[in-house]
């Protein structure tokens, strides 16, 4: 296998101008001369990651169909990869146990190219908002949204662009045509009908009300938030009283008691990880439910799934040697290489139980029903002792035959008794 890779790298070198050793190098051990500070600004960050899934989308959408994320693999038997993904969605909702407030409005925070959202369009027949830092995967979520039958329910933003519209660099799809047409290089903003819904949009600072969302899904885009609280704030925000938020977040192991850091050498293995795949640093499972609870969510539920994903990257590994998708790899350039040479250490991640697969769900609760107006003093008005109520409202009630016949309305009172007096 790694000679299949160094042999990637070896053409790889000719595009990007480093030799074969460099690149290699730079996959799996970029870490060394950053010490343990972090690697990036939060704005290169931001910038890398667009650009990594500007260029790695297209690639990952041939080999691996329309969702981007580990694929469920509990039963460790041979599973089409692509339904293993699909697998992972309704397994995830079904552990959150989504179903049981069926959501009318979904944010998919991290969204791709769209799989989930359109899954969850489909399930539930609800509206919903999916947001990315990359404008090639807006535009091609809307597309497909489109294509789909489901261009009415969902829209897609661009998280972080400087203009509305789906700005791109250097790749466009066939619906497009300013995107078409635009010379390799050159920022064109597209305002065709498929892409006019999108607007600027921040994960760590969304352009939504609160309470807007019955559903916040944020599937393997947490990894990417360099500051985890207020990234939890935020879908603790948006969500509707009584919804829901669901997590799914490459995690670091939980920390033992007594112990206050990971070790260096697992630093420096996440470090590496870090490096190809534009992350800042990460958190534990355990770290994800304080930040819930931090944000007064309550029915916190956590669990950590990476037995059941375990045959995933060695998927990923076999996928992308394959002839077709080797040359579609080299074609995508330098950043893309550098991932999926980086691949293997979150094999050895996972088996040396570092990196761990984390879920999180909690409920944001209803919110208090307005406090009941206080009841008025009510004071009953004095009867004058002349007046008999009770003669009084039954002889509203009774009937002209009634009266004409002389009939008794009442039996009189007894001896002594006075109406308002004591008897």
């Amino acid at each position: 296998m790694w000679r299949v890779l160094l042999g990637g790298a070896c053409a790889a070198s000719v595009r990007t101008g480093t030799t074969p050793l460099q690149l290699l190098r730079m996959g799996a051990s970029t870490a060394s001369k950053a010490s343990f500070a972090e690697l990036r600004s939060g704005d290169d960050l931001r910038s890398g990651i667009a650009g990594f899934y500007d260029a790695s989308s297209g690639v990952w959408e041939e080999v691996w169909g329309e969702h981007m994320h580990h694929g469920y693999y509990a039963d460790n038997g041979r599973k089409d990869h692509v339904q293993a993904q699909v697998d992972m969605v309704e397994q995830v909702l079904g552990w959150a146990r989504v179903d049981d407030a069926t959501p009318a409005s979904m944010l998919d925070v991290g969204c791709g190219i769209g799989g989930s959202s359109r899954h969850l369009a489909r399930k539930y027949g609800c509206s919903g908002v999916g947001i990315t830092l990359s404008p090639v995967q807006v535009a091609r979520a809307q597309q497909l949204s489109h294509a789909q039958g489901l261009g009415t329910q969902l829209s897609f933003q661009v998280a972080d662009a400087l203009t509305s519209g789906c700005e791109s660099t250097r790749y466009a799809f066939a619906h497009c045509a300013p995107l078409r047409a635009s010379p390799a290089g050159a920022k064109v903003a597209c305002r065709c009908c498929r892409c006019r819904a999108l607007q600027v949009a921040d994960a760590l600072d969304m352009p939504f009300a609160d309470n807007s969302f019955d559903l916040v899904w944020a599937m393997e885009s947490g990894e990417h938030m360099p500051d985890k609280r207020q990234f939890v704030a935020e879908l603790a925000r948006v969500c509707k009283p009584g919804g829901r938020v669901v997590v799914v977040a490459w995690c670091h192991r939980d920390l033992a008691p007594g112990e206050e850091a990971l070790s260096p050498r697992e630093e420096r293995l996440l470090r590496a990880i870090n490096r190809a795949f534009y992350l800042p640093r990460w958190c534990s499972v355990s770290e994800y439910s304080r930040l819930a609870a931090e944000q007064g969510l309550a029915q916190i539920r956590s669990d950590d799934w990476t037995d059941k994903v375990k045959r995933f990257w060695p998927a990923v590994i076999l996928s992308a040697i394959r002839p077709r998708s080797l040359f579609s790899l080299l074609r995508s350039g330098f950043k893309t290489i550098r991932g999926a040479l980086v691949m293997p250490l979150m094999i050895l991640g996972q088996r040396r139980g570092l990196v761990k697969f984390g879920l999180i769900t909690a409920r944001k609760l209803p919110l208090p029903p307005p406090p009941s107006s206080p009841p008025s003093s009510f004071v009953s008005p004095r009867i004058p002792s002349t007046t008999n109520p009770v003669s009084a409202i039954r002889a509203e009630q009774v009937s002209p035959a009634e009266a004409k016949a002389g009939a008794s309305i009442l039996e009189p009172p007894p001896a002594g008794f006075e109406w308002g007096g004591f008897f």
